[in-house]
């Protein structure tokens, strides 16, 4: 009797310790400003639309988000962390919750990360098989997220991800969610701002704190809607 009793302590002990071993951060968006490089003239291929353009050179937006600091840890890992996503109403948690939906592949889990419509379309996209074949094989080989940029519009919060593979390869992805009642969830949508377009172009190829997080880009004490030249003396020559 001792020793089964012993077996069901350390089962539980198990089960506790895998319940807290989710890692993610937290997050809080403030009211801040990031101007994105588009290139120079004739090289680029970003868009212009909500953005200002400065200098010639950056596209200057006004968000309520976070951006990931160089010094920041922003990974989001199932194991080797003391958090428990399933219990944590926030995005980044869910986001967690949707990784661990990858690594078991469990699309039942993974259709609980959505809203009803989000999770109806799934669920038809699963029904052709050669979709689901490829979903598998991609979640499979899914190690960890690095979230990069998160802002709130009124329709959605935008997740920029860098989705990271065991084979040391990445790619990035877009991630819109919203808060519920049931708490928080992914749901389905285009997204036609120029601002996530843009995002999405330059976190292909660069690192996100490369972005100018600044009211004041040269840092000459004026802020940069009132600076005939916000970006330095040289661009306004």
């Amino acid at each position: 009797m001792k020793r089964f009793l012993s077996l069901i302590v350390l089962t539980l002990t198990v089960l506790i310790s895998s319940a807290q071993s989710d890692q993610f951060p937290t997050v809080t968006p403030t009211d801040m400003s990031i101007a994105i490089p588009i290139g120079h003239r004739g090289q680029r291929i970003y868009a212009a639309g909500e953005g200002t353009l400065l200098c010639d050179s950056l596209m200057f937006y006004q968000i309520h988000g976070a951006v990931k600091e160089q010094a920041a840890d922003w990974s989001i890992r199932t194991s080797g962390g003391t958090l428990n996503a399933s219990e944590t109403n926030t995005a980044p948690a869910l986001l967690c919750r949707v990784l661990k939906a990858y690594q078991t592949m469990n699309f039942t889990a993974l259709a609980n990360c959505y809203d009803s419509q989000g999770a109806a379309e799934l669920n038809t996209l699963l029904k052709i098989d050669s979709i689901k074949i490829k979903f598998l094989m991609a979640m499979a080989n899914i190690s960890h997220f690095e979230l990069q940029v998160m802002y709130n519009t009124p329709s959605a919060t935008y997740l920029f991800v860098k989705i990271c593979y065991h084979d040391n390869t990445q790619s990035l992805a877009l991630f819109l969610a919203q808060q519920t009642e049931q708490g928080w969830k992914l749901i389905s949508g285009e997204d036609k701002s120029d601002l996530g377009y843009n995002l999405l172009v330059y976190l292909t190829n660069h690192q996100a704190y490369n972005l100018i997080s600044s009211n004041d880009i040269d840092n000459d004490g004026i802020p940069n809607g009132n600076d005939p030249c916000p970006c330095s003396p040289s661009h306004c020559e």
